[in-house]
């Protein structure tokens, strides 16, 4: 077995959180605590965090850079990639984070076997790896929206929702 370097991955890349000023904005857990989002970060290995997960988020920068008409452009495979790569990220920190954040024998916020009822968009995520394509119908679905931005703290939200697997973010004037 080959010994792997392991680095954190920011679950929201770095570009998203200086864009938006999120570094020090906090994100809320299941449990109800919260962490900021530079807090939130996940272990992956250096290869993919320096490469393919590098690329998504150079294509995802690209594309949000550029405005509604950028991101509509990009393929949606991209974007489902991205979005599931941030929800599945969130529940992977959960998973070492303490449901009673000041008591660490608490048991974790997700537990491992919560964590494998999302085996398949694991299984998914390993198309940023290039590891596998659908062929026909696609188990999600992508929607672009032109929208306005708001500016300032306004132009920027994200919420999730477990139990209908479903993710949504605004970064400016592009909603997905």
């Amino acid at each position: 077995t080959r010994s792997q370097t392991i680095t954190g991955e920011h679950v929201f890349p770095k570009w998203l959180q200086s864009r938006f000023d999120l570094s020090n904005a906090k994100i809320d857990l299941l449990n109800g605590t919260s962490i900021t989002y530079r807090q939130l970060k996940i272990p992956c290995c250096n290869t993919c965090n320096t490469g393919p997960l590098s690329r998504l988020e150079s294509t995802i920068f690209q594309a949000v850079s550029g405005g509604y008409g950028a991101s509509s452009s990009l393929d949606a495979h991209s974007w489902y990639l991205w979005a599931g790569k941030l929800y599945f990220g969130i529940l992977r920190k959960e998973l070492r984070l303490s449901r009673r954040r000041s008591a660490r024998s608490a048991g974790s916020i997700v537990h491992e076997e919560g964590l494998k009822r999302f085996r398949s968009l694991h299984l998914f995520l390993q198309g940023i790896r290039d590891k596998h394509q659908f062929v026909g119908e696609l188990p999600y679905s992508v929607l672009v929206c032109n929208l306005h931005d708001l500016g300032g703290s306004r132009s920027y939200s994200f919420r999730e929702n477990l139990k209908y697997m479903t993710v949504s973010i605004r970064m400016g004037d592009v909603g997905v």
